[in-house]
């Protein structure tokens, strides 16, 4: 019986996909149904703006996090930095946002 608290628990009560003692400074959270992970909780509700998301690239090594939003009409790729990725220890997020803004033609 405590082992099957354990996993419970372990898992959120099976809210979550990911064990807890697996990954440290790890957080699920879900953007229109898809799974984004990141180092802490953030509101990306910013996004609606520009349509739904169909697609979430938050494994990259620049320290941003991409995605694929659609408006029905128009599909657009928008890269984000100012969130602590899951690789946040590889990169300092001010950095991050360095990069992407030196990024933009001018």
């Amino acid at each position: 019986m405590n082992q099957m608290q354990d996993v419970l628990k372990w898992f959120n009560n099976m809210d979550s996909p990911v064990p807890s003692w697996y990954l440290k400074n790890f957080h699920f959270q879900y953007i229109d149904g898809l799974p984004c992970r990141t180092s802490e909780p953030f509101d990306f509700s910013f996004l609606n703006e520009y349509g739904r998301v169909f697609k979430v690239f938050d494994n990259q090594d620049s320290g941003c996090i991409c995605y694929g939003v659609s408006d029905g009409e128009h599909k657009y790729f928008i890269k984000f930095a100012g969130v602590k990725t899951m690789r946040h220890h590889q990169h300092y997020i001010p950095d991050a946002v360095d990069r992407l803004k030196a990024s933009v033609p001018k």
